[in-house]
């Protein structure tokens, strides 16, 4: 990253889809898997179906505070299917 350009966007946009590639390829911690899944079979009871879509979305910790607003700066993936796919970030490729 020594030798980035930020004026260069296509530069730029390319080493981000690098970093957000290996961050989806590091994969998720067993327990963050475990709930992932148990809270979608959760949604998925109470909507009766086993193949609900959700929305996948990154949250930033603090959105909107009384001095600044982060909000719709973060990505969002709807209909998401099946909780194997929540958690294996195949919504994003």
């Amino acid at each position: 990253m020594k030798d980035i350009d930020v004026n260069d966007l296509d530069d730029l946009a390319n080493r981000g889809r690098q970093a957000r590639l290996m961050i989806i390829n590091a994969g998720l911690p067993d327990e963050v898997i475990k709930q992932i899944e148990h809270s979608y079979d959760a949604i998925s009871d109470r909507c009766d179906s086993h193949s609900c879509a959700v929305a996948v979305r990154s949250s930033a910790t603090a959105e909107d505070l009384p001095t600044a607003s982060f909000a719709g700066q973060q990505s969002s993936f709807l209909n998401v299917v099946g909780k194997h796919s929540v958690c294996n970030g195949e919504w994003y490729l």
